[in-house]
């Protein structure tokens, strides 16, 4: 259920935060898709190899974990990719997908998640 736009604060006494912003997002039908997912993983979704892990954890050593969902933008217009950051990249999504089909549950799960979105077999 989407939650009305504001600001959720739930207050524990931990020595830990977490912070998440949200934004709408693109459609899986957006001819830009494909882009966009590798934008995001160079952005923050990538885990070690990403600008943003980069920056605030071993530059700055504010954090021990980062990850997005399609942030940054506008660092990235001024910022542009090199041709090594995105090779990196491409062969770091191209490592991580042969793990989606290592285990029976992993394919199982792929499908379903594809079947219940409406998705055709041949996707």
């Amino acid at each position: 259920m989407p939650r009305k736009p504001g600001i959720y604060l739930m207050d524990k006494d931990v020595p830990q935060s977490v912070v998440r912003f949200a934004l709408p997002g693109l459609r899986r039908t957006d001819p830009d898709w494909h882009a966009t997912v590798v934008l995001n993983q160079l952005l923050g979704g990538s885990g070690f190899t990403s600008r943003l892990m980069k920056k605030l954890r071993s530059d700055e050593g504010l954090t021990n974990g980062i990850s997005t969902a399609l942030a940054e933008l506008e660092r990235i217009k001024a910022a542009p990719v090199s041709e090594d950051e995105l090779g990196v990249i491409k062969e770091s999504i191209i490592q991580a997908y042969s793990g989606r089909w290592s285990k029976k549950q992993n394919v199982v799960g792929a499908f379903a998640q594809e079947n219940l979105a409406g998705w055709p077999e041949n996707w």
